[in-house]
């Protein structure tokens, strides 16, 4: 779920909408196997041993994972560094059965959580895109403001599950409101939490934000007769690069950025909006550089663009 922080006084003045602030930003690049990023946490609260290397833990890319064949080897989103766990984590290490898998990755304490922030992050599940047998995978998402223990975590989230066609290793975003725990600190929990019998191969994890909005949208007056989305400026850009757009009647709109493979990378708007000329300021960094496709759903109607970032 996306989120558009979008306050409208009068279609005739320009209102700005601030920044949200960075709560919490891991790429896991300063963490390794044995430790993890300062604060992080990791259970295992299956009722057996398992084996540490199954567990969460933080992996370059290119390494061999325990139970994984050489021909899935770790990898990550953007750089060399990604927390991945197992499906070796349901595995009893004293009888060698087969069973539960529970293994939580829990991050520090968040402070000052709002109610438009998100979590956003990116992650990656199964041995979709092979021949033969196919093992799905899912991911938990729990959250609490008092505490870290998953004894005590409360609140779920959202479950993921990766199915066949998601390739291995090809990252997904992944974007949920927290805006439930404002007015509090926030502990977020990663819960792997499969039946190894059955399901199970390795999920990889990078890139966690909890953030309030990206963007800043701006109305900027008249009346429009017709949906319009302009050319983006600076074009090339980097970081940051603007977008206005035009709707001619209140409507449901969206505006997005999606990569040339077809992953989604930003929302910039997503929700009802009058009738205006608007304007966002898209801040791409954080991704590689190349050519993006910026497009604008108002209504049935739909529009694309294409952008260029040069870092």
């Amino acid at each position: 779920m996306k989120i558009l922080v979008l306050i409208v006084i009068s279609l005739l003045t320009v209102v700005p909408v601030c920044i949200g602030q960075i709560k919490l930003q891991e790429g896991f690049e300063t963490a390794d196997s044995v430790n993890l990023p300062a604060g992080w946490s990791k259970w295992n609260q299956a009722p057996f041993t398992i084996d540490p290397e199954s567990h969460w833990l933080v992996q370059d890319t290119g390494r061999q994972v325990i139970g994984i064949a050489t021909t899935r080897l770790s990898t990550a989103h953007q750089s060399l560094k990604a927390a991945r766990v197992s499906w070796v984590s349901g595995s009893d290490t004293n009888t060698g059965a087969n069973g539960q898998a529970d293994a939580w990755l829990v991050t520090k304490r968040i402070r000052n959580i709002q109610a438009n922030d998100s979590l956003v992050f990116w992650a990656i599940g199964g041995n979709g895109g092979t021949t033969g047998t196919y093992y799905p995978d899912t991911l938990e998402i729990w959250i609490d403001t008092q505490d870290s223990l998953p004894a005590n975590i409360t609140f779920q989230l959202a479950t993921i599950t990766w199915q066949n066609s998601d390739l291995y290793g090809r990252f997904k975003r992944y974007a949920f409101p927290v805006g439930v725990a404002a007015g509090n600190d926030l502990f977020v929990g990663f819960r792997y939490h499969t039946n190894v019998t059955i399901d199970g191969f390795v999920v990889y994890l990078d890139d966690v934000l909890v953030k309030g909005p990206l963007t800043s949208v701006t109305t900027i007056g008249g009346l429009p007769t017709e949906v319009s989305l302009a050319q983006n400026y600076p074009n090339p850009f980097n970081p940051n690069t603007t977008i206005e757009w035009s709707v001619p009647a209140t409507s449901r709109v969206r505006l997005s950025i999606y990569n040339l493979i077809g992953q989604e990378v930003a929302t910039l708007a997503d929700g009802s909006m009058d009738a205006g000329q608007y304007r966002a300021t898209w801040n791409a960094a954080g991704l590689p550089s190349g050519v993006y496709l910026y497009r604008l759903q108002v209504g049935s109607t739909t529009l694309s663009r294409k952008l260029v970032y040069l870092r």
